[in-house]
């Protein structure tokens, strides 16, 4: 009878009923109970597709379940409204993001003179994605899809802190192509591209579950991998790093010859921060730059 009473209520307003009708955001009012007093037409093509009436149509949330359109939901509907219900007795209003159906609705709900839910959402999926894509393109290598900089440094950070606090080692590599910028020169950058990409596939494929791999820029590739008491995962990931570029590259018609060079560091034997690790395996790298291409050297070597 209640839900009746303010559906009647609302139905005697015809213009707020005709405005909200072309909002162009959902908008439904609720009891406390879940039953459905008015749902905006933007509301009912969303949820309820089948339903024409705005007011008569007193649609709760067991029905709902029942028709089987809860399963467009990221979580369970009912959980979710108890959960926000509980919110709105505590504090008069709740705000989420939830994922139906692929949208990702922002949902709004006030709690009205204590019975009535008064919810707006709005399906902001091409806003988020769009943020998610930002923050993707700022974390990785537009060309290679590996980490790039800001990615490596996040990732170095967060390995440093872990490893520190359970007084474990990782160790950092760096690596050179070889004889890249020859295939630059002789064959154009769009065949130095396509190097860099299958190089970075590749590169990718031989990582452990723990192993992280980022490019720097040019040729130049980082690596990150965790230690036990002894410094073999290093060794172990460099001898599979240049595993991957013994292949050639087919570019055009023709096969591109590639290698790698590495030299490697691990904190905290040689080094205790990021900065010195990287400075480290960097000046690694550079000696064995010196001692021939395909070297692999430490910087315990290298010192």
């Amino acid at each position: 009878m209640e839900t009746k009473l303010y559906a009647r209520s609302i139905s005697e307003h015809a213009a707020m009923v005709l405005a909200m009708e072309h909002l162009p955001v959902c908008v439904a009012l609720f009891t406390l109970d879940g039953k459905a007093v008015y749902m905006n037409r933007r509301f009912r093509e969303f949820y309820h597709p089948q339903i024409d009436d705005p007011i008569h149509s007193y649609v709760d949330l067991a029905d709902y379940a029942r028709s089987g359109a809860a399963g467009k939901w990221g979580v369970d509907p009912q959980a979710y409204f108890e959960a926000a219900r509980q919110e709105l007795l505590r504090k008069g209003w709740n705000r989420a993001q939830v994922e139906i159906g692929g949208r990702i609705m922002d949902v709004h709900d006030v709690l009205i003179d204590g019975q009535i839910i008064v919810s707006t959402q709005k399906d902001i999926t091409d806003h988020i994605l769009a943020e998610r894509q930002m923050s993707y393109l700022a974390r990785h290598d537009v060309l290679t899809g590996l980490a790039n900089r800001a990615g490596f440094e996040a990732e170095a950070e967060r390995l440093h802190h872990r490893q520190a606090a359970e007084n474990r080692s990782f160790s950092l590599l760096m690596a050179d192509l070889d004889l890249f910028k020859s295939i630059n020169d002789v064959h154009g950058h769009a065949a130095g591209d396509a190097v860099l990409r299958e190089i970075g596939r590749r590169f990718h494929e031989c990582l452990d579950g723990q192993d992280f791999a980022a490019r720097f820029g040019g040729d130049e590739f980082v690596f990150l991998t965790p230690e036990d008491d002894l410094v073999v995962n290093a060794k172990a990931l460099a001898q599979r790093l240049a595993a991957c570029v013994a292949h050639p590259v087919e570019f055009e018609g023709n096969s591109l010859t590639i290698g790698v060079t590495i030299g490697y560091a691990t904190f905290p034997r040689d080094a205790g921060d990021i900065p010195s690790l990287t400075r480290a395996a960097d000046q690694a790298l550079y000696t064995a730059k010196a001692a021939g291409r395909g070297s692999v050297l430490a910087y315990r070597q290298a010192a």
